[in-house]
Formats: structure tokens, C-alpha cells, sequence
């Protein structure tokens, strides 16, 4: 009968994510941030990066992250939201990616791109 001791460590193997799916991982933000970018770019808007991934806390079986793009305060809620779906579809396009659009509070792209589930979520930059 295994220990206690051997159980968590078996545990412990399942969710930690190897070096190899860590870099796979990171190879897939990179790209989307570079993407996210170009695309925003243009539009002087910001961005940034959400999830367990960039917590450090996910699991090898959940490859997720959430791409936030940040829009002033001043833009009215149809800008963002107009804006923000093409912004996310333009992304998911150039990553050769599918995606749909979801919703919270207001409407986002979810995307799968290159294994990875990626939501694109306009919102408001607050101070």
C-alpha cells in the first residue's frame, strides 16, 4: 500500500505542468501578445495578460489564458464593445485560430488557437 507521502507526490505529478508544456505555453502567449500588438496597436489601445498561467497556478490539462484589451474610460460602451469584438476576431485570425463570441457582462471572443483556449476581453482601463 503506498504511503501518504507517495500518493502526494504522484498527485503532484499529474498537475505539475512539465518544463516542455511550460514552454509550449509560453510560446503560444508570445505569439499572442505579439499578434494582440499589431493589432491594437493602431487603435492606441493597451492590453494585458490574466490567468492561471500567468499566476502559476494551471494545470497541464487546462490551457487557458485571457488577453484583456484596455480601453480608455472615455469611449462609450458600444465603441468598446464594437471595437473590441473586431480587435479579438482580427487576433484569433491572425493566429489562425477559430472563435465565437461569448458573454459575461457584455459580449468577448473566445478563441481556440493552436490548442489553447484564449478569451479576448475588451474592457475599461480604470485608474
Amino acid at each position: 500500500m503506498p504511503t501518504v507521502r507517495q500518493v502526494l507526490a504522484a498527485a503532484k505529478r499529474k498537475v505539475t505542468p512539465t518544463a516542455k508544456e511550460r514552454k509550449e505555453m509560453q510560446k503560444v502567449i508570445d505569439e499572442a501578445v505579439a499578434v494582440t500588438r499589431d493589432v491594437i496597436k493602431p487603435l492606441g489601445l493597451g492590453y494585458t495578460l490574466a490567468g492561471s498561467f500567468i499566476r502559476d497556478t494551471w494545470m497541464p490539462d487546462k490551457k487557458e489564458f485571457e488577453i484583456f484589451i484596455l480601453f480608455p474610460e472615455g469611449k462609450t460602451r458600444d465603441q468598446l464593445e464594437r471595437t473590441g469584438l473586431n480587435a479579438g476576431k482580427e487576433i484569433v485570425k491572425r493566429l489562425g485560430g477559430v472563435h465565437t463570441i461569448a458573454y459575461a457582462e457584455h459580449p468577448y471572443v473566445r478563441a481556440k488557437a493552436g490548442g489553447f483556449d484564449i478569451d479576448i476581453v475588451p474592457c475599461y482601463k480604470l485608474k
